[in-house]
C-alpha cells in the first residue's frame, strides 16, 4: 500500500494515473484469469 501511495504521488505529478492496491486470495488467482475477473474479487 505504501508503494502504491508513492507511485501515485509520482505518476499524478507527472501526468499519470493513480495506482490502486488489490489483495487477492491465492485460490482466486489462476493462469487463465483475466485482469477484470481478478479485480472483481479485490
Amino acid at each position: 500500500m505504501e508503494y502504491c501511495k508513492n507511485a501515485t504521488e509520482f505518476t499524478t505529478a507527472n501526468g499519470g494515473k493513480p495506482w490502486k492496491y488489490a489483495l487477492l486470495a491465492h485460490d482466486v488467482v489462476d493462469r487463465t484469469s483475466s485482469f477484470q475477473y481478478l479485480m472483481a474479487f479485490a
